[in-house]
């Protein structure tokens, strides 16, 4: 409702909205009758026709033709959560997919508020920013964040304040990931399976142990768990779901 009323004159304000109409060049549209609206109707009709077709093809027809593009995303978002987003980023097709999937990700300092503003992979012209402490609505829940990271992208400065030190699961040569524990491969970037002896017996790029102080095997470190849960029989839900029913019919009843 801020937003309505700053960039529509809704509600009570402190300042002059017109002021900010005029700082973003609205002030025509003002003039002319139209009055935003956070969500409103018409221009889900106007475009409602083109919902589903995807525009995937334009954005790798952008991205071959080194136009710089930028996806962020809120970490606390619930209606886009930023692992789909991600994964949907590390797809697409074109010319750099496999050195922007292997590439670095960075911790992204933001100057507004000179702490941890979120986390950035990159690689020449495409970006992925993923936001902290946003959801959805990201310049609504950190607007002085969203600035720091609009001035960033029009001014070519930097996202890369530090290296995340976490390790990256290991890839073959063509991008794809190697497979997880204990699942063995010949793959010589993939990542190695510790034994279960305390570190000692770790398995060489041969497949071979690299002392023989351990006769444990992948397998064996990484014996899967049974959890037990007590049978009850089908009668047992029966009569569960018969006591609910009778209890919401007598409810509303009553009612």
């Amino acid at each position: 409702k801020d937003v309505e009323a700053y960039l529509g004159g809704f509600g009570s304000i402190s300042s002059d909205f017109t002021k900010v109409l005029e700082a973003i060049h609205s002030t025509p549209s003002f003039e002319s009758g139209q009055r935003y609206r956070e969500c409103t109707d018409p221009p889900y009709n106007a475009l409602k026709h083109q919902d589903g077709l995807g525009v995937t093809k334009d954005v790798v027809d952008l991205l071959n033709n080194d136009v710089k593009m930028l996806f962020f995303n809120g970490v606390n978002d619930l209606i886009c959560n930023h692992v789909g987003n991600e994964i949907a980023v590390e797809g697409f097709e074109w010319d750099h997919q496999v050195e922007y999937q292997n590439a670095k990700r960075y911790g992204w300092k933001a100057p507004s508020k000179g702490q941890l503003g979120g986390y950035m992979k990159e690689y020449k012209n495409l970006m992925y920013l993923k936001v902290l402490h946003s959801g959805h609505m990201v310049p609504m829940d950190v607007p002085d964040v969203s600035l720091d990271m609009l001035r960033n992208l029009v001014f070519g400065v930097s996202f890369d304040d530090y290296e995340q030190s976490i390790q990256r699961a290991g890839q073959k040569p063509g991008g794809e990931n190697c497979p997880v524990c204990p699942a063995q491969t010949t793959c010589e970037a993939c990542p190695v399976c510790p034994s279960n002896n305390n570190g000692k017996g770790q398995t060489g790029s041969d497949g071979q142990p690299d002392d023989d102080s351990s006769t444990s095997t992948i397998d064996e470190a990484h014996q899967p768990v049974t959890i037990t849960i007590p049978y009850m029989a089908a009668e047992f839900w029966i009569a569960s779901s018969l006591a609910a029913a009778v209890a919401v019919a007598g409810l509303c009843w009553f009612c």
